[in-house]
């Protein structure tokens, strides 16, 4: 997604960015924003009942604000609708790819 829309975020969930501790999945180019994608196993509290505050949302939030970083948070299962990726991202400007049908969407 972020090659197909030329969005402004690199791959660094590789290990080779640790922000407070944390690898980050993707950081802005520019800005101070990183995102994080989600599986529901890992930090969704329906599953695991004992999250440490790094596993949840919040902790991570929390974590990256005091380094100055914004979080996004992509849960795994929202990665299929591209859409939803891009508002998510607040990037649905970069929606104006040509569908099979040769018309904009």
């Amino acid at each position: 997604i972020c090659q197909k829309y030329d969005l402004p975020y690199e791959y660094t969930g590789d290990g080779l960015v640790t922000l407070g501790g944390l690898n980050p999945d993707f950081k802005h180019r520019e800005k101070y924003e990183v995102v994080e994608i989600f599986g529901e196993y890992w930090h969704s509290p329906l599953f695991r009942r004992n999250l440490k505050l790094s596993q949840t949302v919040e902790g991570r939030k929390e974590i990256y604000a005091g380094l100055g970083f914004k979080l996004r948070v992509l849960w795994a299962n929202e990665l299929s609708d591209e859409r939803q990726v891009l508002l998510r991202l607040d990037m649905e400007h970069r929606i104006t790819h040509q569908s099979s049908f040769g018309t904009k969407i």
